[in-house]
């Protein structure tokens, strides 16, 4: 169940608003970056931070994480 459950969630939706919310799966798929290269990036500040609403709820912006790979952050 757990594997069904996390491969929908790190699926990417077709259009993506610059508001919506990515899980870390999400932002991974999107940036093209596997996750320890994605958190170095996050770390060193190539990539933004993501929005914490509690201790487990972890979610970056489309539209941030975007901004960021177009100014030339590429893998």
């Amino acid at each position: 169940m757990g594997k069904e459950r996390g491969g929908a969630l790190a699926r990417l939706p077709e259009h993506l608003h610059p508001e919506q919310r990515l899980t870390a799966a999400q932002a991974m798929q999107l940036s093209g970056r596997g996750r320890s290269r994605f958190y170095e990036d996050v770390k060193r500040g190539a990539l933004p931070q993501p929005e914490r609403d509690g201790p487990r709820f972890v979610r970056w912006r489309a539209g941030t994480l975007i901004e960021a790979l177009n100014r030339g952050s590429r893998p």
